[in-house]
């Protein structure tokens, strides 16, 4: 703290006002980013610990999304996925691999919701389509997985929960995390 207090007052002294406020609000935006991140790791490791306690489950694989509302776990050796939801509280849905119907790539290209997306067939075959639309922005990318399941049919895993330029290297990372878990979930491991 003594570092950023010498810095602060040495701006003061030499800079013009501009300067100044330019700093300060990087100072913010860094520590708002450094509150975020420390937030983002606790509610991970409440995520896992809750995973740890589920009977008869064994995570090998698991994905706490983006907007950390819902997440998914696998275990492998039993072939059982397990899908969460974090709405105020922790609930999970525990289902065989065989119960997933499709799972489809959404990206949004507005605020309002637009998307682009298209499941082809049935079990294992949902992709994400090529629609070219005129944004070069995306704010979110979700994958939906439908599961044979009346009361609880859809579960939705965010990758994406920000304004991103497509072709960044942030947007590439993110899509690749989803098309990874997309192949994790209709993967062939499924008997």
């Amino acid at each position: 703290m003594t570092v950023f207090l010498f810095i602060l007052k040495l701006l003061l002294i030499l800079s013009s006002p501009f300067i100044l406020i330019a700093f300060v609000k990087y100072c913010i935006r860094k520590i708002s980013g450094m509150i975020r991140e420390a937030v983002a790791r606790k509610r991970f490791k409440k995520f896992c610990h809750y995973l740890s306690n589920i009977e008869n489950f064994s995570p090998t694989r698991y994905l706490l999304s983006a907007h950390q509302k819902t997440g998914i776990a696998f275990d492998e050796n039993s072939n059982l996925l397990c899908l969460v939801t974090i709405f105020g509280k922790y609930s999970h849905y525990l289902l065989p691999y065989r119960d997933i119907i499709a799972t489809e790539l959404f990206e949004y290209d507005d605020i309002v919701g637009k998307s682009s997306g298209m499941v082809i067939g049935g079990l294992g075959l949902g992709v994400y389509s090529g629609k070219s639309t005129a944004s070069p922005h995306t704010y979110r990318i979700d994958l939906e997985i439908t599961i044979n399941n009346l009361d609880y049919p859809l579960h939705t895993l965010n990758f994406l929960n920000t304004a991103t330029t497509r072709g960044s290297d942030f947007y590439n990372e993110q899509m690749s995390q989803a098309r990874y878990w997309q192949r994790c979930v209709q993967g062939d491991h499924r008997q």
